[in-house]
């Protein structure tokens, strides 16, 4: 008689994000059942030091980014001569292909 070999199964992973979705989804949830105040309390919980995000100052930029911009802007330095490295890598698209997702 042949013996099978135990294998253990196979560890199944979530998606990106689902764990923060899942979390949006009991704030929400929770917040049917209880009141604004229990609410408020839950996400003081959930993020017990909580941070203000400050934007940076707008200050010009210097003259190795305006260089580099003119670069990557510059049709002239592909092999045709018809492509700048902006065309297929839009900053509207966080330099990545239109169509792809992230």
């Amino acid at each position: 008689m042949r013996q099978r070999l135990l294998t253990a199964p196979a560890v199944r992973r979530t998606p990106r994000g689902a764990g923060a979705l899942l979390c949006v989804l009991a704030l929400v949830l929770a917040s049917l059942r209880l009141g604004t105040a229990q609410v408020a309390a839950a996400e003081a919980l959930a993020n017990p030091h909580p941070y203000a995000l400050r934007l940076p100052p707008n200050r010009p930029l210097s003259a190795m980014a305006l260089l580099g911009r003119r670069l990557f802007h510059d049709q002239r330095l592909s092999g045709s001569g018809r492509l700048a490295c902006a065309s297929c890598h839009d900053p509207a698209h966080a330099f990545g292909p239109p169509g792809e997702r992230a």
